[in-house]
C-alpha cells in the first residue's frame, strides 16, 4: 500500500472529527503539533459586543484562558489587524502586525508574554453577518515565528478545516437543542416515550425508561392478553396502521405492584406525511390515576397547536358548561364558538365529543375528576347538535 502523506494523514483526522468531539480535540491538537504550535483554539468572534466565543481548545491553560476572557481579549489586536482579510485566508502577526506594534502592545507585552506565548496565527474560516470563526495557533516565545513551510500547510488543508468547522458548529447545535429536549422531558416528572409503528422504542425521557423497566410494563408483554390487545390497539390507532391516525387513550387497571395508569397516545405527525405514506410515529405519555393537572392550556397549545381562542373556548365551556353561554362570555357568536370547536377537533384527531372529552379528561382541563367527563361531553354533544 502507498505511504499515506503527512497532508492525507491530518485531511483524515480533520473529518474523525465529525465522529465525536473528543476526535475533533484530537485532530486540532495534532495540526498544532505539525506547525509547532503549543496550543491552538476553534473560536467565533462577534461583532455585535467585540467578543470572542472560545467554542473549543486544545492546550490552553485555564489562567491562560480566564485572563483572556475576562481580562485581555478586548486588547487583542488581531480582529482589527485582520479584518479585511477574506474567509480562506490566514492571518500571521508577525507579518499583518509587525514586529513594532507587537513590542507595544498591551495584549502581547502584558498578557500573552506573561503566559509564555510569543507568536499567532489564525486561520480564518468564514465570515458571516456580525460573526466570524477562525482556529488560533499559538507559539511559545522560544519558538520564534511561524514559517513559511507551516503557513503553506495550513493552506493546503484550509478546505478540510472550513468544511469540518462548519459542520462541528452545526453538530454542536443540535446536540444542544438536544439535550434542552431531554432536560425538558426529564423536568415533566411523567413517562414519555416515542414508538414506532410497530412500538419499537425510539426514545424516552428517564422516567419512560424507568417505567419500561417496571415488571408489569404493558409494552414487554407482562399482562393479561385483554390489557395487551387493548394497548396494540392503542398505539396502532395513534400511529395510523389502519386508519386515519387519532389521539386516543386507555385506563391501565391497577396492579398488586402499581397504581392505576392513564396511557394517552399522541400522533407524531410529520411535515407534508400524508396517510398514503403509511403509518407513522407515536408520543406516548403516562399518567397515574390521581396525578397533579399539568398546566393543560400549556400542553394543548404545544401537542395540537391549539389558537389562543380555541383554548379560551375549552376554558369557558369548563367553567359554564353550554356553548351559547360559552360563546356570550368570549363576546363571540355562537357560530364562530361552534366553528372553533370544529377546528379543535380537526387538530387534536378527535371525531366526536366523546373522544375529545376522553382526551381533554387525561390532560384534566379544569373540573374534577370526577364530573369532568361528564359536563364535558354533554356541553360538546349540545355544541355540534
Amino acid at each position: 500500500m502507498p505511504k499515506i502523506s503527512r497532508e492525507e494523514h491530518l485531511v483524515g483526522a480533520l473529518y474523525d472529527g465529525l465522529l465525536s468531539r473528543q476526535a475533533w480535540h484530537q485532530a486540532l491538537t495534532l495540526l498544532a503539533g505539525e506547525i509547532g504550535a503549543s496550543q491552538c483554539g476553534f473560536m467565533i468572534w462577534n461583532d455585535l459586543d467585540g467578543r470572542f466565543e472560545v467554542n473549543d481548545q486544545e492546550g490552553m491553560h485555564p489562567d491562560f484562558l480566564r485572563d483572556f476572557l475576562n481580562d485581555f481579549q478586548l486588547l487583542d489586536p488581531t480582529p482589527a489587524a485582520a479584518h479585511h482579510l477574506p474567509a480562506g485566508e490566514i492571518y500571521v502577526d508577525q507579518r499583518h502586525l509587525g514586529a513594532n506594534e507587537i513590542k507595544r502592545s498591551p495584549f502581547y507585552q502584558e498578557f500573552l508574554g506573561k503566559h509564555g506565548v510569543g507568536s499567532v496565527l489564525c486561520a480564518i474560516l468564514a465570515r458571516e453577518t456580525g460573526r466570524h470563526s477562525l482556529v488560533s495557533f499559538q507559539r511559545t516565545s522560544d519558538r520564534g515565528g511561524f514559517d513559511a513551510e507551516q503557513e503553506q500547510l495550513i493552506h493546503h488543508l484550509m478546505p478540510h478545516l472550513q468544511r469540518v468547522a462548519k459542520l462541528r458548529l452545526q453538530l454542536d447545535k443540535v446536540e444542544s437543542s438536544l439535550a434542552l429536549g431531554n432536560q425538558v422531558l426529564n423536568a415533566l416528572g411523567f413517562p414519555v416515550l416515542v414508538l414506532d409503528f410497530s412500538r419499537n422504542l425510539i426514545m424516552a425521557n428517564s422516567a419512560g425508561h424507568h417505567w419500561l423497566a417496571q415488571p408489569d410494563c404493558p409494552l414487554a408483554g407482562k399482562r393479561a392478553p385483554d390489557i395487551q390487545t387493548n394497548v396494540r390497539a392503542l398505539l396502532d390507532r395513534a400511529s395510523g396502521v389502519h386508519a386515519v391516525a387519532r389521539s386516543t387513550g386507555f385506563y391501565l387497571p391497577a396492579t398488586a405492584t402499581s397504581a392505576g395508569e392513564y396511557l394517552l397516545a399522541l400522533p407524531l405527525r410529520e411535515p407534508n406525511r400524508h396517510v398514503a405514506d403509511g403509518p407513522g410515529n407515536v408520543m406516548l405519555l403516562i399518567q397515574r390515576a390521581g396525578w397533579s393537572p399539568l398546566p393543560a392550556r400549556q400542553v394543548l397549545s404545544d401537542l395540537f397547536r391549539l389558537t389562543a381562542a380555541e383554548l379560551r373556548l375549552l376554558e369557558a365551556l369548563a367553567r359554564v358548561h353550554q356553548l351559547p353561554a360559552a360563546a356570550d362570555q368570549l363576546g363571540v357568536s355562537v357560530e364562530t364558538a361552534r366553528s372553533q370547536l370544529k377546528s379543535v377537533f380537526s387538530k387534536t384527531g378527535t371525531r366526536n365529543q366523546s373522544e375529545l372529552a376522553a382526551l381533554i379528561m387525561q390532560l384534566r382541563l379544569g373540573g374534577s375528576t370526577a364530573d369532568g367527563e361528564a359536563w364535558l361531553s354533554t356541553s360538546l354533544s349540545q355544541a355540534l347538535a
